[in-house]
């Protein structure tokens, strides 16, 4: 305060040290007080009538080193303290709360008035505090401000301060912070990514683009290089893009780049740029990302599956549900007589006769019903005018929901193949008459071949009757006549061959090997009658080594060679 200004000194009736000598150590930030470094050696009492003097329009207020008022304005007693300025001088906070206590708000100032006062006289400098009442209905925000009075010796002579209504401030202060707080959650749980960098570094990005990366939170990317993250096929066009956007051009679509993603997978990114301050940079860029790995691969897969569909050797169409054609490949365009750029947005009532409707119309409707139909042949009319048959398979695609979105068909043109069937008709028809023919044929073979069947019966058993009627009464006398026995070897043999040719043994035998010799014949059939080596090279006058080379040829043609396979067995097995 200036050193020639009158002071009007007024009794401190409440203060037990008016007159103390008191000094400034901080500059105290208040507008109403004009104290500079240096003003000191003014009594406490001369200071309270400075104060009372000034006529202070602010909420301001002074108290003694035991915290009861010696000045409060009259704007502070009237909005916080409730009483006039009189009334408040020698009382401190907590008695005002008591004396005054009906409006809540002096309670609270009461609590924490003493507390803000004591740590004001412990910091021995000014101090700032915050403080929400409740005065009425009305909620306010306070900043008080208070700065110790110091004796000459540094001990408390007393607390100066004053109290700012900053409840507006306070207010903008959290709507901003609740604001700050909204934008910085959209951003942060945005489903695209969303990057802010600056000389190709990134300053700040969200959860989507950190965990696409493989960093476990969004601040391990921070200050990295944004360009080491991508291909570097796709660096150079990025560069271009920022240099436009550098010189206030904007881009004209979004772009593309590609990255690998956690794992080592290549992911493919959506990006748009604009140039957007941030944090006093006034240079860096904003970039939107979308991951369109999907959306790319699936791209690649309708590209591939339209390149098959568009070179395929039959017809395929998508139509609305309306019947408005959308898509149309080269042969089913072409067999109707036109150009695919002709049929693309006509309704698929141009490629059917008049005729046809009622029953296109009944076939859409089973279609809307099962989802599917399958194998339906339809007549269809080329652009000329002519009739053709064709094959269809006709499918309802729909969505998620399982709503129907549009309807998809495969055709070929049947001409051929109809053409086909007349003749393979008419050729069943004359395969049928001849077939008849031969039936007849087959049944007058069948009677003739019953009734050789019939005669050669009937002719075996006359053949077995007359030989145990004519040969085998001689062959009996013949054993009861005196004979050596090389003879009734001979017999016995006549007598088992004579059975033989009775029986099936040769005929299985002969049908089996058809390629045995007489001699082999003759020695295979005395093996089966159980005659040695040695008896049957007697009976046939051979040596026993001819007999043996006669036992290999026979094992050889009926495959027995090499086989532990007794050949009179085998032989037995015949029949």
């Amino acid at each position: 305060m200036g050193k020639d200004q009158v002071i009007v000194i007024e009794p401190l009736e409440h203060c037990a040290t008016p007159e103390v000598k008191i000094h400034f150590p901080h500059i105290v930030e208040a507008p109403f007080l004009n104290i500079r470094e240096g003003d000191d050696g003014i009594s406490l009492a001369e200071f309270v009538s400075y104060l009372h003097m000034r006529r202070i329009g602010d909420m301001a207020f002074c108290k003694d080193r035991n915290f009861r008022y010696l000045f409060g304005s009259n704007a502070y007693c009237e909005k916080i303290l409730k009483c006039s300025q009189e009334e408040c001088i020698g009382l401190d906070d907590a008695e005002i709360a008591a004396t005054f206590g009906k409006q809540s708000a002096l309670g609270r100032l009461a609590e924490s008035g003493r507390q803000s006062d004591l740590q004001t006289s412990q910091a021995g400098r000014t101090c700032h505090f915050d403080l929400e009442l409740e005065i009425g209905e009305e909620n306010i925000c306070l900043e008080l401000i208070k700065a110790p009075l110091l004796e000459e010796n540094g001990s408390l002579a007393g607390i100066v301060g004053y109290a700012r209504d900053v409840t507006k401030r306070k207010r903008m202060e959290k709507a901003l912070r609740a604001s700050e707080l909204r934008y910085r959650t959209l951003v942060e749980k945005a489903t695209v990514g969303i990057a802010v960098i600056k000389d190709d570094r990134i300053l700040f990005c969200n959860e989507k683009v950190s965990s696409r990366l493989g960093a476990a939170k969004p601040e391990e990317l921070f200050g990295l290089s944004f360009l080491d993250m991508l291909s570097p096929e796709d660096l150079d066009d990025l560069r271009a893009v920022r240099d436009r956007i550098f010189r206030g051009e904007e881009m004209d679509s979004p772009g593309i780049f590609r990255t690998t993603y956690r794992g080592g997978q290549e992911g493919i990114v959506e990006y748009v740029v604009v140039r957007f301050p941030y944090e006093g940079y006034d240079d860096s860029l904003l970039l939107f990302l979308i991951d369109v790995t999907k959306r790319e691969k699936a791209q690649d897969e309708i590209r591939k599956f339209k390149a098959i569909a568009d070179s395929a050797n039959y017809g395929i169409a998508i139509v609305t549900l309306e019947g408005k054609i959308t898509y149309t490949n080269n042969y089913f365009a072409s067999v109707h007589g036109y150009e695919v750029g002709e049929v693309l947005g006509q309704n698929l009532r141009v490629l059917h006769p008049e005729d046809q409707r009622p029953r296109i119309e009944r076939i859409f409707s089973d279609l809307l019903r099962q989802g599917e139909v399958k194998a339906i042949e339809l007549k269809q009319r080329r652009k000329d005018g002519t009739t053709f048959p064709m094959l269809m398979n006709l499918v309802l695609a729909k969505d998620r929901k399982g709503e129907p979105l549009f309807i998809a068909g495969s055709a070929v043109d049947i001409t051929e193949l109809k053409r086909k069937e007349g003749e393979l008709r008419r050729s069943e028809a004359e395969l049928k008459r001849k077939s008849d023919r031969l039936e007849e044929a087959n049944t007058a073979l069948k009677v003739l071949l019953r009734n050789r069947d019939e005669e050669r019966m009937d002719l075996e058993q006359k053949i077995m009757a007359n030989v145990k009627r004519l040969v085998v009464p001689y062959i009996d006398r013949l054993r009861k006549s005196e004979l050596n026995g090389r003879q009734n070897g001979y017999l016995d043999s006549l007598e088992i061959s004579l059975k033989e040719v009775l029986s099936n043994f040769l005929g299985e035998l002969t049908s089996q090997t058809g390629n045995l010799t007489p001699k082999e014949i003759q020695v295979a059939n005395l093996i089966r009658q159980g005659r040695n080596t040695r008896d049957i090279a007697t009976l046939m006058g051979i040596g026993c080594g001819a007999v043996n080379l006669h036992r290999n040829h026979i094992r050889t043609k009926l495959g027995l060679t090499r086989k532990k396979i007794n050949l009179r067995s085998y032989l037995l097995s015949l029949g």
